[in-house]
């Protein structure tokens, strides 16, 4: 459906640091509708693949789902993910020459990805595009996926790729303009319904529209094939929706640098004569001082831009800036005033406030 509705791929990434969670069967049940399941064999392939024969075989099953298993594969030496999932989420594979400096066929597709693994396949540090186009589901060995998983691995492989070739032909029955037949104009009104109803969960449309495509799709499997009225609810998906202060870098960014002062505390006092460890600055009320220089390496090493940092501050009001720039100088003790970066923190509830309760009121705790 990813091409008819006229949307992004995305993925839905299964993860559970529990072993025996179902994640791998819940993936060949899904796997079995297009084809065979059985794990890292033809349809069904794992992370240990390079990323061009990821690009290869997105591109030939280019609108089927595509699954991959063991995220874990993917890891350096240093237990790092090296996967990116924007050569996938992209649409198209990488730009390649040929030996007489022409181009090689590049491949494209319109799906969406379903995969597994140890860990999330996102992390704090990822750009807000690629939180946008995943659907991160934890799963638990007390709650799981698939009772009976032996069992089960064992009925897929002997019996697949039914359930997908009856819902293509339900798909495209009718007019010969394929846009024009009617279960896909049915299709496309009802992802419509979907995303107004998903968009309104404070969550972004990349996310709202991956949520829609899910529903509809499990709407119509539900209408032609199975025929239990068991679809897949709006409530029951938004647990999943990322907000949009969850995905947004820059608001992720902005809770890093408050939890640093926090944790430099000791460092944040500024200049005293019997301190012999360095400086970071000084906090004065609610107002961080941060010396420009510790800032930019605090954004260097958490991988935030330090530019865009600092314009998405000073946009939301959350530094205190000068006429021009993003600084100002400010005194830190020892005759010293460097330029700093002053960062407005959030302001904490205190006890007082409970100290001058009406007579008779009880405080809340």
């Amino acid at each position: 459906l990813i091409k008819p509705l006229g949307i992004l791929p995305f993925f839905v990434h299964l993860w559970s640091l529990e072993s025996s969670t179902g994640k791998t069967v819940a993936q060949m049940l899904g796997a079995s509708v297009w084809g065979e399941p059985s794990s890292g064999k033809g349809y069904f392939v794992n992370f240990k693949s390079p990323s061009v024969g990821l690009e290869m075989i997105a591109g030939f099953l280019h609108s089927l789902p595509v699954f991959i298993d063991e995220l874990q594969m993917a890891k350096d030496y240093q237990g790092k993910i090296k996967f990116n999932v924007y050569e996938l989420a992209s649409g198209s594979g990488k730009l390649r020459s040929n030996r007489s400096l022409g181009l090689n066929y590049t491949p494209t597709w319109d799906t969406c990805f379903i995969t597994s693994g140890e860990t999330p396949i996102t992390s704090d540090t990822d750009g807000e595009g690629a939180l946008n186009r995943v659907f991160e589901i934890e799963c638990y060995a007390s709650n799981l996926v698939i009772r009976d998983g032996h069992r089960t691995a064992g009925a897929l492989r002997d019996n697949y790729g039914h359930a997908g070739r009856m819902f293509i032909e339900k798909l495209l029955d009718g007019d010969e303009d394929v846009m024009q037949r009617p279960n896909i104009l049915a299709v496309q009104q009802k992802y419509e319904e979907y995303y107004q109803a998903c968009i309104s969960n404070n969550t972004t449309q990349k996310q709202a529209m991956a949520a829609a495509a899910l529903l509809t799709a499990d709407h119509f499997a539900t209408e032609w094939i199975f025929q239990d009225g068991k679809q897949l609810t709006v409530e029951e998906i938004s647990e999943f929706l990322k907000t949009k202060e969850r995905v947004s870098l820059m608001d992720r960014g902005y809770d890093l640098l408050c939890d640093w002062v926090a944790i430099n505390a000791n460092r944040m006092k500024g200049i005293k004569d019997e301190d012999k460890g360095d400086c970071y600055g000084v906090v004065e009320g609610n107002i961080a001082y941060i010396i420009r220089s510790v800032f930019s390496r605090v954004c260097a090493e958490n991988a935030l831009n330090e530019k865009g940092m600092l314009s998405h501050l000073r946009s939301r009001k959350r530094i205190m800036v000068g006429q021009k720039g993003y600084t100002m100088s400010h005194y830190i003790g020892g005759g010293q005033s460097p330029n700093c970066v002053c960062l407005i923190l959030p302001q904490t509830v205190e006890n007082s406030r409970f100290s001058e309760l009406p007579d008779g009121e009880e405080p809340p705790f």
